[in-house]
């Protein structure tokens, strides 16, 4: 265990439970007991460093248990359907649980294969109402929170929702999500809301999968920025790539030219895209047909 100065650390603290885990996955081990923290946010058993054996403890995420004017528990956690560490504070407190209300817990909808086709999703929001706070959320909460439904404490969020682009060409996908988040920004009042998604705006893009492409020039560069001039394919999570179809062997990757060169990340399972070797019409006779004018480079797979 590193070395923490007197200032940087804060002893004799003592939790009563429902409020540190051993290990940070499994909540059903609840301390209670002494414990210390660090400047940095670490929390440890014992009373100081120096109670051995010292045991790192991790914070149950977001869980505030209180009392609310009608003598309702809020919990507010991260995930609370079925957490063991809340259904057994409960048990303890001889709470119903339908008498809880909950905040809104951060659960991002993942597009489904159906909204690749289609080409769009919604995502869904909140902002909290004296804060600059937002939650990304799933349609079950935001539509608890429009109809105010009691479960949930609607009166202190703003729910909003964005219709998301997920296929297409990659730059105009970017600047649409981007258009789409700076509109929504500007209508609903919600500062550094483009902070909060990282100003990711390809998030869950995927490429269109195509084969048997031909490009003249002018379109793309190599991993080396060597214009290329040749054969190449679509992969839907790689993007273009050299050669007509996808294989196993290695095979490089393209950019397009107005495009900074990013080293993409490598993937251990391949997956080969049969095509047929239909030669494309309109070729130029001075092409180096299959390599590509740029060549390929070590690639990926």
């Amino acid at each position: 265990m590193p070395y923490f100065p007197l200032s940087q650390i804060k002893t004799n603290l003592y939790t009563n439970g429902y409020e540190f885990t051993t290990t940070p996955i499994n909540t059903t081990n609840s301390y209670s007991g002494y414990y210390w923290k660090t400047s940095n946010g670490k929390y440890f058993t014992g009373k100081t460093p120096q109670d051995l054996p010292t045991q790192e403890l991790f914070k149950i995420p977001n869980l505030e248990l209180s009392t609310n004017d009608n003598s309702n528990i809020i919990v507010n956690i991260t995930v609370f359907d079925g957490d063991p560490v809340v259904e057994t504070y409960l048990k303890e407190k001889q709470i119903n649980p339908d008498t809880i209300n909950y905040t809104p817990y951060y659960s991002p909808i993942i597009p489904t294969q159906q909204d690749y086709q289609i080409g769009q999703f919604r995502r869904y929001f909140v902002k909290k109402t004296n804060e600059i706070i937002y939650i990304e959320i799933n349609k079950d909460q935001f539509d608890k929170i429009l109809t105010k439904d009691p479960q949930i404490l609607w009166q202190l969020y703003l729910p909003f929702f964005i219709d998301w682009q997920l296929t297409g060409d990659k730059q105009q996908v970017a600047q649409v999500n981007k258009n789409m988040v700076e509109l929504t920004s500007f209508r609903l009042k919600l500062p550094s809301f483009n902070l909060y998604i990282k100003e990711d705006y390809t998030k869950y893009y995927q490429y269109t999968e195509a084969s048997n492409l031909y490009t003249a020039g002018g379109e793309f560069k190599t991993e080396k920025g060597v214009n290329y001039v040749g054969f190449y394919h679509i992969h839907d999570s790689k993007g273009p790539m050299v050669g007509k179809t996808h294989t196993i062997e290695p095979h490089g990757y393209l950019f397009p030219i107005n495009e900074n060169i990013i080293p993409r990340i490598q993937t251990l399972t391949p997956s080969p895209i049969s095509g047929s070797n239909t030669t494309p019409t309109n070729i130029p006779n001075n092409t180096n047909i299959g390599g590509g004018g740029g060549g390929g480079g070590g690639g990926g797979y």
